[in-house]
């Protein structure tokens, strides 16, 4: 899009108002061209990062990975950590274009001020409807911590500019959809499906329930725009697209679709990478404060603090104490943004293998200083001589990997946590982390599989996983694996 933008010959291109079959077919041998290339980056990212390798065998170039690589994390990852599923806004408006009941409701609120010039969807927005969609949206996973701040406000702020955008590309899907629906027209009006608007209609659109000021929205949907402040653009991040004459391009289901929040923060870190840094503490912090909270009732819960012995200092995330099983548990955080290609996903495995080591060191001082750690923890000294200390690393915002030593697993906040609620002992926690039975299981979450790649007459096959179970049903079948 840049080289195009760059090398266009001409300042005005009058851009077609009606989709054409063969660009159609060329947008789609694109897509797919995508695809295999994010397959490509994946395999080479993991032989180039040391976890696989190939082995040429019956005409093809078979992947093989390490054994320290766990499918079942990878699964993790793709069922949400652990979290709880929640109902998503793309799930409402499903439910809207395929409940006659509720749907026709809605179709009538929309479909009566709307009509059809020149093939397009042509409307007005209705002030009615939209308060009516921004009633009905869920409020997605809020990843922004209250302390984070962006160029144009804090988390407030930026919820209600995101929820904005999200209700404007709502109601102009909606719209074309149902307004095709009631027509009968070919292709549901997929002309239409793109959002052409201009500068001053679509601040004044999401100003209906921003109420943020025209100057911090202006600020957000240049922060948005395509291209704007980086060397290389990259449209998931970056997805409203501005033509030489000033319309916005919006691609209304990409957005819908997106992961803004964490979208955001990535570009932050690229755009204003000195203001992002100076805030990535925030995460951590608030990640303290949810163990704290968490395992307040569950013995002596001491975070953030240093404990030094003679020439020695350590600082430990989490040291949580219980009296009655002698047992001292030590916990390793790390906060990190969630990965959005393959060479972020080899970084966080990097970044989980440097916190067992850290992990490792940190108990080892704590053995070695059983007496003086504990009692500075715990607040006076009961006697440790005989309690036994083990530990955990808990990672937020990626599903982990397989620790290299079996004794200090890593586990996501999400599923120690929904281990936490089934558990009594603090001991038995560990075992159930230790266990890894928690992890998603060949043959009941997910089936490995192998997919052919050709790339110029060249055959690649790498091993892939299919998804049994969605997130939620992963998520409620938790409580039963902590029974190992």
């Amino acid at each position: 899009m840049n080289f195009l933008y760059s090398s266009s010959k001409s300042d005005r291109v009058n851009l077609p108002r009606k989709t054409f079959p063969e660009c159609y077919k060329k947008a789609q041998n694109l897509f797919m061209s995508g695809l295999q290339y994010e397959k490509l980056s994946r395999i080479f990212c993991s032989v180039y990062g040391s976890g696989a390798w190939f082995e040429f065998c019956e005409g093809a170039y078979h992947v093989k990975y390490k054994e320290s690589i766990d499918y079942r994390y990878s699964v993790l990852e793709g069922l949400g950590h652990g979290k709880s599923a929640e109902v998503d806004i793309t799930g409402v408006i499903y439910h809207w274009l395929n409940d006659e009941e509720e749907g026709s409701c809605l179709s009538r609120m929309i479909t009566e001020k709307a009509t059809v010039k020149g093939g397009r969807v042509v409307y007005d927005y209705d002030p009615g409807v939209v308060y009516y969609l921004a009633q009905h949206f869920p409020q997605r996973e809020e990843v922004l911590p209250e302390e984070f701040v962006f160029p144009w406000g804090g988390v407030y702020e930026t919820h209600s500019l995101i929820n904005s955008l999200y209700v404007r590309c709502a109601y102009h899907v909606l719209t074309v959809e149902l307004v095709a629906r009631k027509r009968g027209m070919k292709g549901g009006a997929e002309s239409s499906l793109l959002l052409v608007i201009d500068r001053n209609n679509l601040i004044n659109d999401i100003d209906y329930l921003a109420s943020v000021g025209r100057e911090n929205i202006e600020k957000f949907l240049d922060f948005m725009t395509y291209g704007k402040a980086v060397r290389s653009p990259d449209p998931a991040l970056q997805p409203l697209v501005v033509s030489r004459s000033g319309m916005f391009l919006i691609p209304c289901y990409f957005v819908l679709t997106s992961n803004t929040q964490r979208n955001m923060l990535s570009l932050m870190a690229r755009v204003t990478p000195d203001s992002f840094h100076r805030q990535s503490k925030i995460f951590e912090h608030v990640m303290v404060r949810n163990i704290a909270n968490n395992f307040s009732g569950r013995g002596v819960c001491v975070v953030n603090r240093h404990y030094g012995v003679k020439k020695q200092r350590e600082e430990i995330d989490a040291i949580i104490l219980d009296e009655g099983e002698e047992f001292c548990l030590i916990l390793e955080l790390r906060w990190m943004l969630q990965p959005g290609d393959a060479r972020e996903v080899i970084n966080r495995l990097g970044e989980c293998r440097k916190k067992v080591a850290q992990l490792e060191r940190k108990i080892d001082f704590v053995k070695k200083n059983k007496e003086s750690v504990l009692s500075d923890a715990y607040g006076k000294n009961i006697g440790f001589t005989e309690w036994t200390v083990n530990g955990a690393v808990v990672v937020q915002g990626f599903g982990g990997c397989l620790s290299s030593n079996p004794t200090l697993p890593i586990v996501t906040i999400d599923v120690l946590l929904a281990g936490l609620s089934e558990v009594d002992s603090l001991r038995e926690l560990y075992r159930w982390i230790c266990s890894l039975s928690w992890l998603p299981k060949e043959g009941v979450h997910f089936k490995p599989s192998f997919e052919d790649i050709d790339v110029g007459g060249i055959k690649i096959r790498r091993p892939c996983i299919e998804l049994l179970v969605d997130q939620k049903n992963y998520v409620e079948g938790l409580s039963k694996s902590w029974r190992f």
